[in-house]
């Protein structure tokens, strides 16, 4: 019977020792530091606010005025001439053209 209780005898001194002596002190600063750097919590709530102000950088910009330009240039080696007749025949297939004013 006292080869039995042994162990837990043994386990419930070891239990009762105080490891406390083996850790380093760490200053208030020091902690916050480590629990700001090793949160994986505090990583991703930074990461959303970050994300939420990249989308209102984006969406700010959605009301800006928005201004295109184009250009094209034609060279013809021979120059065009159009008649009258020619250019109302071409206007006849081209419905609801206003009139000018």
């Amino acid at each position: 019977m006292k080869i039995r209780s042994l162990p837990l005898v043994v386990g419930a001194l070891l239990g009762t020792l105080s490891f406390g002596s083996y850790a380093a002190e760490v200053s208030f600063d020091e902690a916050w530091q480590l629990l700001q750097q090793n949160n994986n919590s505090l990583a991703a709530q930074r990461a959303n606010v970050e994300r939420y102000g990249h989308l209102q950088d984006a969406s700010s910009s959605l009301n800006l005025p928005k201004v295109t330009l184009g250009a094209n240039y034609t060279r013809l080696d021979q120059d065009v001439t159009l008649n009258g007749s020619q250019f109302a025949d071409s206007l006849s297939g081209v419905p609801n053209i206003p009139a000018a004013h």
